[in-house]
């Protein structure tokens, strides 16, 4: 007697019949591919995490940067403005004195 049969026999008498046993094989096999297929995306969910993560970090550098820069030139355009009327300042003082 062949004892592989003998052994399917036996589960098949066990789930109630061969239709049942086929019917476990495949709801455990699909059961156990969507678990796997599932843990294959993590590596994936991990990329895709880390690049938006990553961009979000980019865009607020870049947000920082742009407003630090118009800080920047807030304050060189004051300071220019300063300048500019220190120096009209000392040229009217100037021309006061000489009249």
């Amino acid at each position: 007697m062949n004892w592989d049969y003998a052994t399917l026999s036996m589960m098949a008498k066990k789930a109630g019949g061969p239709k049942q046993l086929l019917q476990y094989i495949e709801e455990r096999s699909r059961t156990i591919g969507f678990t796997q297929g599932r843990s294959s995306m993590y590596p994936w969910l991990g990329l895709m995490g880390t690049a938006v993560v990553g961009l979000i970090i980019l865009l607020v550098v870049r947000e920082k940067k742009n407003r630090i820069r118009i800080k920047e030139a807030i304050a060189n355009n004051d300071l220019a403005y300063a300048e500019e009327e220190l120096i009209r300042g000392i040229q009217e003082y100037e021309g006061s004195i000489e009249e």
